[in-house]
């Protein structure tokens, strides 16, 4: 569609009209770029559904044609560029979005190859309030959440444009989170920023693009945000029976303190996960256990804590304790992805390549989970490779992204005894609408598992705490249910 933009725009004589579908995902991003490249040359964007009437379409046709009387043509000057711009990382400071404190392990294993990153600020109402004013409103809401922190840390006193990186993950498949990084370069581009680049790394290749190539940042980073995931677990597992209020996070925030120090000086991840579940170990908790919702669903809104108005917080409140999707679940899923993918395009340098990355994953994430299950029962999660494969029976395979990951992490900790299940989606995202519409058949085939789909855009919903309610009470009902079966009946 880009290409074809450019090519209308350089002819005296040739017009456009773009037909795209009501409410699909990636056209609410490729309808901004397209407006970019057409730089005020005349076009029609026709927006269907079906409840469209040919009446309106003929008339807007009309109208469109009757337009290009006036216009005169002038040449484009230039080729609008949605590329990254080359730069040098150890003369910036490399700004991190605050999705979720695995930011912080990746600022630290930054900082230990010796780049200056800083993570933003967390997002509050004035993110909301940047990100709608540079947004349409077609957008998922990680992205007004993303653009609204990048134009807030702008805005602040302190912010220095000459020595600035954005970083911006993207991602393949049927999903927005793709084109951010593009979208964000025409934000900067029109605020007068086009020299401030934007580091973009891919899920294609498994993430490698960092710029940190012939080092050991892949690793360090890896196995740090593994550990993030592991306090998360015995946070989650301590703070609904904690004694004293607060005794839990503060023994986390600690912790994640520490080990941001490790990482930058080189100091044993596996000596200090040791000395963490040994603290989390001895916290004095008390009561008898609660039922377990997972928390499943897209990787920003489950982890975000602003974005999904404190879900977790809001379910332990409620009597419930909450097991949720870890973070790293993603990297390993597009490493897998990448071996796939190069294995089916017989591209053996990429197949070589993802194949040691798995393994070196997988190898540095069972040796440290093991580490923590010494003092404190953490658990072990399937295999991603277990996990797809429970997935697929629902979805295939092909369908790449996080619906295949929320299918099957759905499945599997219904088998490891979850009584409810929590999708946490942002509002119109395609991929959650998929894992929406099959979340019946699943919930049926898992024994009618409670089952919530949620959604966000950025409004507090008065109808949530009702929702949450309900769902609390029909996942204890179900936790009853299954409690009073007999052994071989619950097998």
């Amino acid at each position: 569609i880009l290409q074809a933009a450019r090519h209308i725009r350089r002819h005296e004589n040739l017009f456009a009209v773009y037909i795209t579908s009501f409410g699909c995902g990636p056209d609410s991003f490729i309808t901004h770029f397209f407006r970019k490249e057409m730089t005020g040359k005349p076009y029609l964007q026709l927006e269907l559904d079906e409840h469209s009437a040919d009446a309106g379409m003929i008339t807007r046709c009309e109208a469109f044609i009757d337009s290009l009387r006036f216009y005169r043509f002038s040449p484009p000057v230039r080729d609008f560029n949605i590329g990254r711009k080359e730069f040098k990382p150890f003369e910036k400071t490399i700004y991190i979005p605050n999705m979720c404190d695995h930011a912080y392990a990746v600022r630290a294993s930054l900082a230990r190859f010796g780049l200056n990153a800083e993570v933003m600020e967390e997002s509050d109402d004035a993110t909301l309030d940047y990100g709608k004013r540079f947004t349409s409103g077609k957008e998922c809401f990680p992205c007004i959440v993303t653009t609204g922190d990048m134009i807030k840390k702008i805005r602040s006193s302190d912010f220095d444009d000459s020595h600035t990186v954005f970083l911006m993950p993207g991602a393949d498949g049927p999903c927005r989170f793709g084109l951010y990084c593009e979208y964000h370069r025409m934000v900067l581009d029109d605020l007068g920023y086009d020299h401030i680049p934007i580091l973009s790394p891919n899920s294609a290749d498994g993430y490698e693009g960092f710029g940190l190539e012939n080092t050991d940042f892949r690793r360090v980073a890896w196995q740090a945000v593994v550990f993030v995931d592991c306090l998360i677990k015995m946070l989650h597992r301590t703070r609904p029976y904690e004694t004293e209020v607060g005794a839990a996070e503060k023994l986390y925030l600690k912790y994640l303190s520490r080990l941001d120090r490790a990482v930058v000086k080189r100091e044993s991840l596996a000596q200090l996960a040791d000395e963490a579940a040994r603290a989390f170990a001895a916290l004095s908790t008390a009561g008898e256990p609660k039922p377990l919702v997972s928390v499943v669903g897209e990787i920003f809104l489950r982890n975000n804590r602003f974005s999904n108005n404190h879900l977790i917080e809001k379910l332990e409140k409620l009597g419930l304790e909450v097991s949720l999707a870890t973070f790293s679940e993603w990297t390993m899923y597009t490493s897998l992805d990448y071996q796939r993918d190069s294995l089916r395009d017989r591209e053996l340098r990429g197949f070589l390549a993802a194949t040691l990355q798995v393994f070196m994953q997988s190898r540095y994430e069972n040796k440290l989970i093991s580490r923590f299950n010494r003092r404190f029962d953490i658990g072990h999660e399937y295999p991603v490779r277990k996990t797809l494969k429970l997935a697929s029976r629902y979805l295939h395979l092909d369908y790449k992204g996080e619906a295949v990951l929320t299918i099957g992490k759905a499945v599997e900790m219904a088998r490891e005894g979850a009584s409810g299940i929590v999708n946490a989606m942002p509002f119109n995202c395609m991929p959650g609408t998929v894992v929406s519409s099959l979340s019946k058949k699943v919930s049926e085939d898992l024994g009618d598992i409670p089952w919530l789909n949620i959604s966000y855009e950025g409004l507090r919903d008065s109808g949530e705490e009702t929702r949450l309610e309900a769902f609390a009470e029909q996942t204890r009902a179900f936790s009853r249910r299954r409690a009073s079966r007999s052994p071989r009946a619950a097998l």
